[in-house]
């Protein structure tokens, strides 16, 4: 599920790709498992935190292992310790921008960034084409 999930926003999704990697192996599904696997990685070195927006099903919902996925959310390049940073980043399924799930991420990732890695100064930079991307701009204040 989450290894084809790119390929279903794929023409969209590579055009927000670190240099443009909208080529089509990209987007394979061993590829995608090559960028799980890396996440995995940073994720037990305590450098990132990624989460999988799901949307819910009509048999249990996503607690069930049921649901579509819909977008991720991640921070990345955590620096513990006195300079307490992480970047943030997420990606909503094209079908379902401009419904607030991305606003709604964003808060939660904020929100557990303040209670679990703790107060920070935050920064919002977002790219000139996310016209939707805007919205972050008012978590960095």
């Amino acid at each position: 599920m989450l290894r084809s999930w790119p390929r279903r926003t794929c023409a969209t999704a590579g055009t927000w790709r670190p240099g443009n990697q909208s080529g089509t192996a990209f987007f394979t599904p061993s590829r995608q498992m090559d960028i799980i696997r890396a996440i995995r990685a940073q994720y037990q070195l305590g450098t990132e935190l990624p989460w999988v927006l799901v949307e819910e099903d009509n048999d249990g919902g996503a607690e069930h292992g049921g649901g579509r996925i819909v977008g991720t959310i991640t921070l990345t390049g955590i620096v513990h310790g006195p300079f307490l940073s992480a970047n943030l980043g997420h990606w909503v399924d094209r079908e379902l921008n401009g419904r607030g799930i991305g606003s709604a991420a964003v808060r939660f990732a904020v929100g557990y960034a303040q209670q679990e890695l703790g107060p920070q100064p935050r920064e919002a930079g977002v790219r000139g084409l996310n016209r939707y991307g805007v919205v972050a701009r008012q978590f960095a204040c």
